[in-house]
């Protein structure tokens, strides 16, 4: 009676499959909580109260717009940057990578710095204009 293990030589998945799998459950981690939110109607161009439409008005739209957009951007961004952090310790000795990687970072950096200087100035002219932010 033979009580070896059995080993197969199972084919190792590659770095494309890897980062196509990981993106799936990535989108589907930030997706499938806007399922719960399916059963609210999301009006984005409803007209305002007293149906006059002026600066105070149009602000306070872009400003209900950027505070429900710009923390899904931040994650992303933010994303990025660890991304770009764990490319660059997997890089090794490979000074191409390393830079390539380095490149990541810092792109992921400017980015997250452009969306909170979008978010600080459409808080800035709201409150310049005397609307509350929501």
């Amino acid at each position: 009676m033979n009580l070896q293990p059995t080993t197969y030589n199972l084919p190792r998945p590659s770095k494309n499959s890897l980062f196509v799998v990981g993106g799936m459950w990535l989108v589907v981690g930030f997706l499938l909580p806007l399922l719960a939110f399916a059963q609210q109607p999301f009006e984005l161009f409803e007209p305002p109260a007293n149906n006059t439409l002026n600066i105070a008005s149009i602000a306070n739209k872009l400003s209900s717009i950027a505070n429900s957009i710009i923390p899904f951007l931040i994650g992303i961004a933010v994303v990025a940057i660890i991304w770009g952090i764990f490319r660059y310790i997997a890089a090794g000795a490979s000074e191409e990578q390393l830079q390539a990687s380095k490149k990541f970072i810092i792109y992921g950096i400017i980015g997250l710095f452009i969306i909170l200087s979008f978010w600080g100035l459409v808080f800035v002219i709201a409150t310049s204009l005397g609307i509350q932010p929501q």
